[in-house]
């Protein structure tokens, strides 16, 4: 069951490294970036019937990667946050998928076609880059440089107008691991697994439902590769399906927190 924890962090830690070597730079990103702790394992909760995509697009043939990401700059721009979310989940998970297969771990055959094919020819450094770029949230730098105590209010702050899934992940890990999310210690969770909820939190804000995002379908089979799930599911759902029964509590209630301090 550890598997099940490590999806999460996994993702998480992997976009915290990539995101900061991007953004920030490669000199500033060293031992001041941990990865989280895995927390104790416990009983997946059943998928909802509810979140499962149509037949239809279930069989939808896979797309590749540097496609989508390129319809995403065509509508978005190419310095979007949205389109930073997607090249970093595409970066993240075609490097991972292929170690994920030598080990043996593929465990949902559907997901592992998926991302063959959706990974192939992907290389994020050819991707078209914008000269001035986003930026990034504030907090992501002021975690290096400045107090945790600014960079959490920072990454709170960042939470009331989130730009994309990845910003609302990386700033409940700060809160999180810093010990400021508003009645933390009031979700009797530990820290590895009350991340866990956030990011599927975040998830259900940022990318609810069958197309709530682009590159839904990638993600959702990314998370497919260890943890089994029908070809039907929607990224939220799979997302769920590696919670607990006590982390979904925690989630849906992360979930009316984030939005009720939205703005």
């Amino acid at each position: 069951m550890k598997s099940r924890v490590g999806i999460v962090l996994l993702l998480v830690s992997c976009l915290v490294g990539w995101y900061l070597w991007r953004h920030v730079g490669p000199d500033l990103v060293g031992s001041e970036v941990a990865s989280p702790m895995a927390g104790e394992d416990g009983e997946r909760a059943n998928t909802p019937e509810f979140s499962r995509q149509p037949a239809a697009a279930a069989q939808q043939a896979p797309k590749r990667m540097t496609d989508v990401i390129l319809d995403e700059i065509a509508r978005k721009g190419v310095s979007s946050p949205e389109v930073d979310d997607l090249v970093n989940s595409a970066n993240v998970a075609c490097s991972v998928y292929p170690e994920r297969v030598r080990e043996q771990v593929v465990v949902t055959e559907w997901a592992g076609s998926y991302l063959t094919k959706a990974c192939e020819e992907f290389d994020a450094s050819r991707l078209p880059k914008s000269g001035a770029g986003h930026s990034g949230p504030d907090y992501l730098r002021i975690s290096i440089k400045g107090s945790q105590k600014d960079a959490s209010e920072a990454a709170l702050d960042y939470l009331r107008h989130p730009e994309n899934e990845m910003g609302m992940v990386m700033a409940g890990v700060q809160l999180i691991g810093s010990g400021m999310l508003p009645e933390q210690d009031s979700y009797r969770l530990d820290a590895a697994r009350l991340e866990n909820a956030f990011q599927v939190a975040a998830v259900s804000i940022m990318c609810p439902g069958q197309e709530g995002c682009a590159g839904a379908r990638f993600r959702a089979a990314f998370v497919c590769t260890t943890v089994a799930c029908p070809p039907d599911i929607t990224y939220e759902a799979a997302m769920r399906s590696t919670l607990t029964p006590t982390e979904l509590q925690a989630s849906d209630r992360l979930r009316t927190w984030l939005l009720s301090i939205r703005r």
